[in-house]
């Protein structure tokens, strides 16, 4: 498996993994309507080729096939993670791990700064990940996502090298 930086050719393939995964485990969170005909126009939109110069986006690829990406932005006092997905058949094989600790490396130059992540409440996997991480929960709170919704809770690290540590 390679790790790289994410191409332009890249794209179709990080949407359709975005979206798969969003309709697979947003279901009763986001709205059905929002799922079926919206997402897509709405994550080609999200994933431009100039997301790719203006953030540190990776992806996993094996045999020519991209397996997952890892998306970050670095702010002028913290870093967002904004994406981490797997693509279904490649989960369970700790590729997400593997682009989390390439996106922190990337990030290595960088002075301590505070990292973060939302995580959607129904996303219990994702949440209880970032917990054996040592994120810090925030109390839960309403936003709009997409022009959906939802309920989040605010994850953080006081120190992005913190979280390199803990994956190891």
């Amino acid at each position: 498996m390679n790790i790289r930086p994410a191409k332009p050719a890249d794209l179709p393939a990080i949407c359709a993994i975005h979206i798969t995964n969003w309709q697979d485990g947003y279901r009763g969170i986001l709205s059905d309507v929002f799922l079926t005909d919206s997402i897509a126009p709405a994550m080609q939109a999200k994933w431009s080729e100039a997301r790719l110069t203006r953030d540190i986006v990776l992806v996993a690829e094996q045999a020519g096939e991209v397996l997952g990406f890892v998306a970050l932005e670095r702010g002028r006092d913290d870093i967002y993670l904004d994406n981490l997905h797997v693509s279904a058949k490649a989960q369970g094989r700790a590729i997400g791990k593997i682009l989390m600790r390439a996106g922190l490396a990337a990030l290595e130059d960088d002075a301590p700064r505070k990292l973060w992540l939302k995580v959607l409440k129904g996303n219990r996997g994702a949440l209880q990940f970032y917990e054996r991480l040592g994120g810090e929960v925030s109390a839960p709170f309403e936003e709009v996502l997409m022009g959906q919704p939802v309920t989040s809770y605010k994850i953080t690290w006081a120190d992005h090298n913190r979280l390199a540590e803990a994956i190891g």
